[in-house]
């Protein structure tokens, strides 16, 4: 019905909320169980830092979705 670029970018944007909650457990969890000085500059700095890797991490993941048509080969370059 559409393109596969249309697909992946539509489903990158529909799983946008649920990729930011696991870096920020993620984050909460290690911030304060490492007993890293506490200040909020530094968390954010860190949050921000996870969350941006997290997306890249997904936006590369459906990029090679996009060039490469069969699924085993797409699994094996991920």
């Amino acid at each position: 019905m559409y393109g596969p670029s249309v697909y992946y970018f539509g489903r990158f944007v529909s799983n946008f909320i649920l990729q930011l909650c696991y870096p920020i457990l993620l984050i909460l969890i290690t911030f304060f169980g490492l007993g890293i000085k506490v200040d909020a500059g530094a968390f954010f700095e860190m949050l921000a830092y996870s969350i941006q890797l997290n997306l890249i991490g997904v936006a590369m993941g459906f990029f090679v979705g996009i060039l490469i048509d069969k699924a085993q080969p797409a699994l094996t370059v991920n």
